[in-house]
This record gives structure tokens, C-alpha cells and sequence, in this order.
């Protein structure tokens, strides 16, 4: 058996014997190893660029109906962080609730409605209506809230178009990638306000 911890020599093709350096410790190696792969399994190195996390919204926006609370509490969730919107902007005139709903933004917000019609709504406060708070379902003006949360698109050069029904149905397609911010006045309203970064 060869002792570890002796030093040997050997003779190469019969010439000068040489001084061999000591072996290292089998049980040290060993156990080295080991340590290094429990490291592998265990340790989660980071990737040296992380791409940051950007979340999905498709649902509905609607400029002619009170029906936004849902991206409302979408962006609340998401202030400072990166969205992706894949969907339409439905500014309808087919139905009732339609006039009532432009009928009560327009007179909170004069001229709003003009402008948004004409596609020229980017770096403009748009009204994101709403039911009113106790409002159990939309009889009339009074129950639509359209000064409490405003959209304001940060952005140049962006071209719109609109789909149309052929009965009233209007849609705009609404499409990127967008950083939000909410800024909330001291006695509201809220503004979300997204700063577009990619098509």
C-alpha cells in the first residue's frame, strides 16, 4: 500500500531518479468534489442580464361605456412596472348606454370626445368612465363617473385607425409596450399615465 504521506522517487527510462511531489490527500479531494457539486444543485447563479418582467393585459378599454374599473385596478397593481397591451379601444355610439355615458364625459370634459373621435388623443388626458360610486347599474348621467381616473398616453408619432361595425361599433386597435405611473392628486382625480416604449 502506498503511504500518502511519504515522498517518493523514481527513475525515468533508467536515468536520474527524480523527486515525485507528494500526492494530496485522497480524502481532502473527495471531499472537495463533493462540496462542488452540492454547490451546483443549490447555489442559482443569477443570469448576468436579466430581462425584466412585463405583464400581459387584454381586456377591454373603453372610451363610450362605464365599464373601466378593470383596467383601472390593472394599473393600480402595476404602477412603475412594464405592461404589454394587446387590444381594442371601444368607443361605440350603437347603444343607449353609449350616449349617456359620451353625454356625461363630454360635459365633465368639453372637447374631449371631439378629439379622441379624430384619433388625436396621445399626450391628452382621456376620461376612463366609470359607475358612480353607489350607482347599482347605469339608468342615467348622473350614475357615470368621468372625472375620477384619466389615461394619459405618453408618445409621438403613433398612427391610429378605427374598425367599424357599419352600426355604430367603433373600435381602435391599442397595441405596445408601456411603463405605467399612477400620479394621484391630493383630492383625486388619478392619472395613469403610460409612457409607450416599443410597438
Amino acid at each position: 500500500m502506498i503511504d500518502l504521506h511519504k515522498e517518493y522517487f523514481v527513475n525515468m527510462s533508467g536515468g536520474e531518479a527524480k523527486k515525485v511531489s507528494k500526492p494530496n490527500s485522497v480524502k481532502t479531494v473527495l471531499f472537495l468534489i463533493t462540496i462542488s457539486i452540492a454547490l451546483l444543485f443549490f447555489i442559482k447563479i443569477p443570469p448576468i442580464f436579466a430581462q425584466d418582467k412585463v405583464t400581459f393585459y387584454e381586456g377591454g378599454i373603453f372610451f363610450s361605456y362605464a365599464r373601466n374599473q378593470e383596467f383601472i385596478d390593472f394599473l393600480k397593481e402595476h404602477d412603475g412596472q412594464k405592461i404589454q397591451i394587446d387590444t381594442s379601444i371601444h368607443a361605440d355610439i350603437s347603444i343607449w348606454e353609449n350616449s349617456v355615458v359620451l353625454e356625461k364625459c363630454e360635459a365633465d370634459n368639453p372637447g374631449t370626445f371631439e378629439q379622441l373621435y379624430d384619433l388625436n388623443f396621445s399626450n391628452m388626458n382621456i376620461p376612463l368612465a366609470i359607475l358612480e360610486e353607489g350607482a347599482t347599474g347605469l339608468t342615467e348621467p348622473k350614475d357615470v363617473n368621468c372625472n375620477l381616473n384619466y389615461l394619459n398616453l405618453q408618445e409621438q408619432d403613433i398612427t391610429y385607425t378605427t374598425t367599424h361595425g357599419g352600426t355604430g361599433v367603433v373600435q381602435i386597435p391599442f397595441k405596445g409596450i408601456f411603463e405605467v405611473e399612477v400620479i394621484k392628486e391630493d383630492t383625486s382625480p388619478h392619472y395613469f399615465q403610460l409612457k409607450r416604449l416599443s410597438d
